[in-house]
């Protein structure tokens, strides 16, 4: 909660390997303004700003090391992307980073994140007065460097706060390729999530959000509805219906109890 520095970012992004590093660079080339990049590794520090150099985006792009340092030289409200590992290190990025923010301030998990462990963590922010976005970037690196498929789900506050920046680095086809789905964690990336499969992607996510958890057999029903646009003959939503198929069983006790039971006898739970 330290003043922030004479040149301040407009973006911040925690975690330089591949996805962060590229995004950063986007961020950098379709904003024109500054971005801050925050890496524990000095080496991959070093190297997301060697990459900004090569692109003739040096002077727009800073990698710190210090993170008290790169809160600070983020403007406020400060925008922060988190593109680390899903699960415990975004918990141990957030319990460093929440104590040096301010009201106001936005936090975007941008990994391949459970909806639950979003709504978990939005939660806690929203206690201490602060932001907190889940949003699928689709794409791989090729699309965080030059256009993602973005979905994003959280406060509606939060989302008119980051949407002119994001509008700009998303994919263009006939428009941004980016969403806003609603509170809680209907942002979250672990389902089918281009642009043009959006209907289904919200549909799956409204009944979870909704805080009514159909059978996964409805999921694959959903799925398997088609054509839809450009995806109707793509394999994804053919293999999401499959993934999402209840196992069989003769109990109503659900999923869970049916791998225990299963477990118990010494037999695989997936047969």
């Amino acid at each position: 909660m330290s003043a922030q520095t004479q040149s301040s970012a407009s973006f911040g992004v925690v975690g330089l390997g591949v996805m962060g590093s590229m995004l950063a660079l986007n961020l950098a080339e379709k904003t024109g303004e500054s971005i801050a990049g925050f890496e524990l590794d000095p080496a991959k520090a070093k190297g997301a700003e060697a990459k900004a150099t090569k692109e003739g985006l040096g002077s727009a792009f800073k990698a710190y090391t210090d993170l008290k340092e790169f809160v600070n030289a983020l403007s406020t409200p400060r925008r922060i992307v988190l593109l680390v590992p899903a699960g415990k290190p975004v918990d141990s990025a957030l319990a460093a980073l929440g104590p040096l923010l301010d009201k106001g301030d936005c936090v975007v998990d941008g990994g391949n994140e459970w909806y639950e462990n979003t709504e978990r963590r939005a939660a806690q922010f929203s206690s201490l007065g602060l932001h907190y976005v889940g949003c699928g970037v689709s794409g791989g690196a090729e699309g965080a460097r030059h256009g993602p498929s973005l979905m994003a789900g959280g406060p509606r506050e939060a989302f008119d706060l980051l949407e002119p920046t994001l509008k700009k680095i998303a994919a263009q086809v006939d428009g941004p390729c980016l969403g806003y789905f609603g509170s809680g964690g209907a942002g979250a990336c672990r389902c089918q999530n281009r642009k043009r499969d959006h209907p289904r992607h919200r549909e799956m996510e409204t009944s979870r959000v909704d805080g009514v958890t159909p059978p996964r057999n409805h999921f694959s029903s959903v799925l398997r509805r088609g054509p839809s646009g450009p995806l109707e003959r793509s394999e994804r939503p053919r293999i999401g219906s499959k993934s999402h198929k209840k196992p069989p069983t003769t109990s109503s006790d659900g999923d869970e109890s049916h791998r225990r039971r299963e477990k118990a006898k010494g037999r695989s739970p997936h047969r």
